[in-house]
């Protein structure tokens, strides 16, 4: 990686140790972050802790004043903390939609930083971490998509076994920064139809794809991540109205570092690329790629 890559990730490694500074407390019964050891959690790499993440993320978004309220504030639930760790995950673990925050809330999943606190399949799944939505035309509508969520200084691995490290089908005001998405059969991380939301620092390796946009997506800012070594594609931008991809590295994909099937208004500025495989045969290896995420899974 070439010198401008490693001042790239110095920023990451000052960005991250400011955020770990304010590591959570194990305090369940209070109104600060839930950590998931709390809850059952071991972190230990062959334990699985699903049924224990979820159950954490299920408390974060409950609106009761008692459970998943914050105190002052009436639109976003309690943050969910990951102590470095590994966290086996052997079945996928999800976010509830969000259409109501009367009803769930939008939450808040954050750990140590992108190289300390991993989520780990375990399994053969569809996704290791889903939020939950479904966009107009695939059996849903609107009032179906989810809001407001924060994933940060996480890393999510499918370990070659999940079809997607982060699926989103339908999600719009959330943002995803200081984490890495590794090892993915289809995509690192993967947002479908929504408007408003922003992926910055982060960190795709050995996906198919690394950062799948589909189905509408609107209005989306991409910046300054670094996108190495994935399989395929670096960024696939299959249908949206505007995307920003800025001051982020392509470097060494197997196939190209972009490519736009269909997209209004695009900004490509002040990024670099070197090595990736402009003469992948992209057709045959990219054809089946249509949808971020499957929506029947139980």
């Amino acid at each position: 990686m070439r010198r401008h890559a490693e001042a790239a990730l110095v920023v990451f490694g000052s960005a991250l140790l400011v955020c770990s500074a304010s590591a959570a407390p194990r305090n369940p019964g209070g109104p600060g972050p839930l950590n998931v050891l709390d809850f059952g959690a071991h972190g230990d790499g062959s334990t699985d802790d699903s049924a224990a993440i979820q159950k954490a993320i299920d408390e974060a978004q409950d609106p009761s004043a008692a459970r998943g309220a914050v105190a002052g504030n009436p639109v976003m639930g309690r943050a969910v903390y990951f102590p470095s760790g590994t966290y086996l995950v052997n079945r996928t673990v999800t976010v509830a939609r969000v259409h109501s925050p009367a009803t769930t809330r939008p939450v808040r999943l954050f750990g140590d930083g992108m190289k300390q606190s991993l989520l780990l399949a375990g399994k053969e799944m569809d996704a290791v971490l889903r939020f939950d939505g479904q966009a107009p035309g695939s059996g849903g509508a609107a009032g179906l998509m989810t809001n407001g969520h924060i994933v940060e200084n996480l890393w999510v691995s499918g370990a070659g076994l999940a079809n997607y490290s982060v699926a989103a089908p339908a999600i719009t005001r959330s943002q995803v920064r200081f984490s890495m998405f590794t090892d993915a059969r289809v995509a690192g991380l993967a947002l479908g139809f929504g408007w408003i939301n922003e992926v910055t620092q982060c960190f795709f390796k050995g996906n198919l794809i690394g950062l799948y946009l589909d189905n509408a997506i609107n209005s989306v800012n991409v910046l300054d991540c670094n996108f190495e070594s994935n399989v395929g594609v670096g960024i696939i931008v299959n249908s949206g109205a505007m995307v920003r991809v800025e001051g982020s590295e392509f470097e060494s994909q197997g196939g190209p570092a972009m490519i736009v099937n269909s997209v209004r208004a695009l900004t490509v500025r002040s990024n670099y690329f070197e090595a990736n495989n402009m003469q992948a045969n992209i057709t045959s290896k990219f054809k089946f790629v249509d949808v971020p995420s499957g929506e029947d899974e139980g």
